[in-house]
């Protein structure tokens, strides 16, 4: 899960322990009123400590809590040409609706086939070792598993398209990331293909 998540989650448990904590308090001078009437009423006093310790911490896991930004790109999933034929299917509707294939490459996208290029060209290890403090050079295991952290790949429904979902703390590093993966992909299978014609998907 991204920081981002676990803060929240942080958050609000800690919300619903002080809310259950401002409840009995509540019910705890409740009791004392009707055993001791001359007892001062300070209960109002204590759930606006109460509450604004729960706003003041709310405020500080937006401040302290990570963005996140999203960037999408998506690809045409289709048959190759060479096997359109086998399976009975027109030239010109090439469109995949096998869920097994599209379950196959959404892993494929997160393999180190794919990822590996994408990591030594933008040099990630490198820039995420300076930003995030590992204290030591970044290994390429590390770098590929934050990697496969941000990525998230499905199958638009009812659909021939495969979205390639990536975040970052960065924009225009997220942005990067999405399209660097999408041509690594398209590319690596187009290759694929040159060499193998007989395979099963193209991208389109």
């Amino acid at each position: 899960a991204l920081e981002s998540s676990v803060n929240l989650a942080v958050a609000t448990a800690a919300g619903l322990l002080l809310a259950f904590v401002v409840g009995g308090v509540a019910d705890w001078f409740l009791f004392l009123r009707k055993q001791y009437p001359e007892t001062p009423n300070i209960f109002p006093a204590v759930f606006m400590i109460v509450f604004l310790l729960v706003a003041g911490l709310g405020v500080l896991d937006g401040v302290l809590s990570t963005k996140w930004y999203p960037s999408t790109v998506r690809l045409r999933l289709g048959l190759a040409t060479t096997d359109l034929a086998g399976r009975g299917i027109p030239p010109g509707d090439s469109a995949v609706y096998d869920s097994q294939l599209f379950k196959n490459e959404g892993d494929f996208i997160c393999s180190e086939a794919i990822l590996r290029p994408v990591i030594v060209d933008l040099d990630l290890s490198q820039q995420w070792c300076k930003r995030y403090n590992y204290g030591t050079p970044g290994t390429p295991q590390q770098t590929m598993a934050s990697l496969k952290e941000r990525i998230t790949v499905r199958r638009v429904p009812d659909t021939w398209l495969i979205e390639i979902n990536v975040q970052s703390d960065q924009s225009e590093e997220a942005a990067g990331l999405a399209n660097a993966i999408g041509e690594t992909y398209r590319e690596h299978r187009r290759d694929h293909l040159a060499t193998y014609p007989q395979g099963s998907a193209a991208i389109q």
